[in-house]
């Protein structure tokens, strides 16, 4: 039988995990959100670049600046752009090079995605998992506080 004291810290011990969880959960959302911003991002721009590529030298096209904003573009015979490579650098490719190197990023942001979303439903798992045994401790200390303590015979209680 165990005891009272052994329920109750199991019990603790497994709301601290699940408490842990809740957390590693949060973040693991945190992070989802960030990839799908960087995502649509990334899939607007090579949009605007391959429309932009399409244009005829002289020709105008709303250019996304982000918050729904716009600013009017008019297209050069020069087909290059400049794309970030980290640390607020810039380098100078050819539109199809650019175009290439955003499809290779947003493989990559559904990759990485992929794995936080699988993290995410490991974690949910187990969290269910130590729900269900948080309710069974649950179930042992109701039962146990129901049964009578066990009378203590003494031996002297048998000397007549």
């Amino acid at each position: 039988m165990v005891s009272m004291q052994e329920l109750q810290a199991q019990a603790q011990q497994l709301m601290g995990r699940m408490e842990q969880i809740e957390q590693q959960l949060q973040m693991l959302s945190q992070q989802r959100e960030l990839m799908l911003t960087a995502y649509q991002e990334n899939q607007r721009a090579q949009s605007t670049l391959k429309e932009y590529k399409e244009l005829q030298s002289g020709e105008e096209m709303l250019v996304p600046v982000g918050g729904d904003t716009f600013i009017k573009a008019t297209a050069m015979d020069d087909k290059n752009t400049l794309i970030g490579v980290g640390s607020d650098v810039l380098i100078e490719k050819d539109i199809d090079k650019a175009i290439e190197q955003l499809d290779e990023r947003l493989e990559k942001i559904q990759d990485t995605e992929k794995k936080v979303v699988d993290n995410i439903n490991q974690l949910s798992k187990e969290g269910q998992a130590l729900n269900s045994m948080l309710e069974q401790l649950k179930m042992q200390a109701m039962q146990a506080q129901q049964e009578p303590p066990s009378p203590i015979i003494r031996p002297d209680q048998f000397d007549d």
